[in-house]
């Protein structure tokens, strides 16, 4: 945040480590199945009640915020890139704003398509979404997904900036790269 001189409260929050598959479980907003995995079951709903109802007054309580829905984003990569897409869709009372780098559609891309499609966010709403070029490559149809979702997006009004990043990886070294353009992004007009 130093280098994009962005003056912030950054709140950070561990995920499920559980051998069995506790990540997955609480950043999914629905249920799916993968090859070696197995079934998983979405928890992302307890997730971001917790979070809404339980964390963010805790954090609001103690920490000096700007408290309001309009200073509040939610950003994540991966799993977490599909629940910062899932709660500025559904949980948008809160969040006004968020950044879903390298978002997971490819898990369950009808389940993606119709959580996007039955969502009713307020206006205002604004979204930063990418994925990595290099990325695209490892899930079948990713780009159709990816292309998809954005239309989903545009059509529900969300102020979208949307990127493909060149050369861009799965992995933290890339998403850090693009700090700069999603805060750029989720600081417009702040």
């Amino acid at each position: 945040m130093e280098y994009t001189h962005t003056p912030l409260i950054i709140v950070g929050i561990e995920c499920n480590h559980s051998p069995d598959h506790g990540r997955l479980q609480e950043y999914s907003p629905y249920d799916f199945t993968l090859p070696k995995e197995g079934k998983i079951t979405g928890k992302g709903k307890i997730t971001m009640d917790w979070l809404t109802h339980t964390f963010k007054p805790y954090i609001d309580t103690h920490y000096r915020t700007l408290s309001d829905r309009e200073h509040t984003f939610i950003a994540g990569s991966s799993m977490g890139g599909l629940m910062s897409i899932y709660a500025l869709l559904y949980y948008n009372q809160f969040f006004s704003r968020a950044a879903a780098l390298s978002p997971s559609l490819w898990i369950a891309p009808n389940d993606s398509m119709q959580m996007i499609r039955r969502s009713r966010p307020l206006p205002g709403s604004i979204l930063y979404m990418d994925y990595g070029s290099r990325e695209m490559k490892q899930h079948r149809k990713m780009d159709q997904a990816f292309a998809q979702a954005a239309n989903l997006l545009l059509d529900k009004n969300i102020y979208l900036n949307c990127r493909i990043v060149p050369d861009g990886k799965h992995c933290e070294a890339s998403w850090e790269e693009q700090i700069p353009f999603f805060i750029n992004t989720l600081m417009y007009h702040l």
